[in-house]
């Protein structure tokens, strides 16, 4: 889909055009962590909602969209940044292809969340560009959602795996960074979104932003609490991008 801004300019006509579709961006953005979640799942014998399936079920989306997103775009820049995604994704790709260990799943899980955070800036970059117009600001920080709650996952699974009192730096920096993001966000929606069904659903949103901000100065949890949870999360984001397109 492309989101087109007509703007009358004197007595001509610029169009300006977002050629790389936001809303796959946002999606692609959530399923790099999606799939890590389930390769952590899958790597520490949880078959927590069919771990294994649905990994290669998210990797089939990824590498689908991502050759749509290809294929829509003749704008050099576009086609490189959309290159260095795929480069990155192949490396994410042999991270889960890894065997484990109990002595190696801590390294392994955090090799693959920085691969995944490497991954994620290119298509924020890529998505950085689209943003010239309220729609796709809009469209930006409702699918934004989507990957906040796989990440808030992962992240909260790469404490399960660090020794107990010892979770490092860069792990409670990646929390506090995506609390931020999360709290940025709905910021941003509670302003854009005027239903009493939006309105409803942000309130669900603001609960859930609760439990993960108690959360990060806690290791009172377990990993499916935390991923049925992040589901939760992820269900509403959809709702309301489905919503938005519907007002």
């Amino acid at each position: 889909m492309m989101h087109r801004m007509i703007l009358l300019i004197g007595i001509g006509i610029s169009i300006v055009s977002a050629s790389v579709d936001v809303e796959i961006l946002g999606k692609e953005k959530a399923r790099v962590f999606k799939a890590i979640k389930y390769d952590f799942l899958q790597k520490t014998n949880n078959h927590f909602g069919n771990s294994g399936d649905k990994r290669t079920k998210v990797i089939r989306f990824f590498e689908a969209d991502l050759k749509k997103l290809i294929a829509d775009t003749s704008d050099p820049e576009e086609q490189a940044k959309l290159k260095a995604i795929s480069a990155h994704w192949t490396k994410l790709k042999k991270l889960f292809d890894t065997p484990v260990t109990d002595a190696s799943i801590e390294k392994i899980f955090k090799e693959e969340f920085q691969e995944g955070l490497r991954t994620k800036k290119k298509i924020l970059e890529l998505t950085q560009t689209q943003l010239k117009d309220d729609k796709n600001k809009t469209l930006f920080y409702l699918n934004n959602l989507r990957a906040i709650s796989q990440k808030f996952a992962i992240t909260y699974l790469v404490k399960t795996v660090e020794p107990t009192g010892a979770t490092s730096e860069e792990t409670q920096k990646q929390l506090a960074i995506t609390l931020e993001k999360f709290r940025t966000a709905l910021d941003h929606l509670h302003k854009e979104l005027k239903t009493e069904e939006q309105k409803a659903m942000l309130q669900e949103l603001e609960k859930i932003y609760l439990y993960f901000d108690f959360l990060s100065q806690s290791r009172q949890f377990t990993p499916t609490l935390i991923i049925h949870k992040s589901d939760e999360m992820l269900t509403l984001a959809k709702k309301l991008v489905k919503s938005y397109h519907a007002n």
